[in-house]
């Protein structure tokens, strides 16, 4: 942009360069036209990248002593042009050799890119995908060592509690069945024979009580 000035009594009148901008209409204009007539090759390259890197991204079968126009489509339908006004940090087109660089990838920057150029007056768009790349985590001896000290330990502690248990049960199963067959046992102080056993039996079965409380004898 260049000053230049009528003077007049009370006046300054700031004129832009008309080559200036005539230059930018034509690149708007040479933008629009390409993606007007753009043709693709057909062919998709495809770039593997992970969260939080940088990477550059080389426009297909670009030739810089031929091609004649170069920018790129991003995700968001933004256009970017060799040294062009958008986001310098996240985005850098090269002016010698086309390429995008992308800062800092996130997840909205995963997706489809677009070189468009004109060779010979002819427009083409070669087609760049950009994946996310799934990352394993590294291995932490540390952490894995931490964790089967852990593991050890919880599985000592079940074990034990596991142990505990058994021994109990069958210390209690032990207890009832030493009762029970102490409660089934005939204490006497003398030996008594089979037919004092029988007789002992039938006097129980022979006196009993009414419902007033009377003993009734069926002998």
């Amino acid at each position: 942009v260049r000053k230049g000035s009528t003077r007049s009594e009370d006046s300054v009148i700031i004129e832009v360069d008309p080559l200036h901008d005539h230059t930018m209409i034509l690149q708007k204009l040479a933008i629009l036209l390409a993606l007007g007539l753009q043709c693709s090759n057909g062919h998709t390259f495809s770039y593997n990248v992970e969260l939080n890197q940088t990477i550059i991204v080389s426009c297909p079968h670009f030739d810089k002593d031929s091609s004649i126009l170069q920018f790129w489509e991003v995700p968001g339908s933004q256009i970017l042009v060799p040294e062009g006004i958008y986001d310098a940090y996240k985005f850098h087109v090269s002016p010698i050799d086309g390429s995008l660089t992308i800062r800092n990838v996130e997840d909205e920057d995963i997706g489809y890119y677009h070189c468009n150029k004109t060779v010979n007056g002819e427009s083409h768009r070669e087609n760049v995908i950009l994946r996310l790349k799934v990352v394993k985590a590294e291995f932490d001896a540390e952490y894995w060592e931490n964790q089967l000290e852990g593991n050890l330990i919880r599985g000592g502690i079940a074990a034990g509690i596991t142990a505990f248990v058994l021994v109990f049960a069958c210390f209690i199963y032990k207890m009832r069945w030493k009762n029970k067959e102490t409660g089934d046992s005939i204490i006497v102080g003398k030996p008594q024979t089979v037919a004092s056993v029988e007789k002992s039996s039938y006097l129980n079965h022979a006196v009993e009580k009414d419902d007033y409380g009377q003993i009734n004898s069926h002998l």
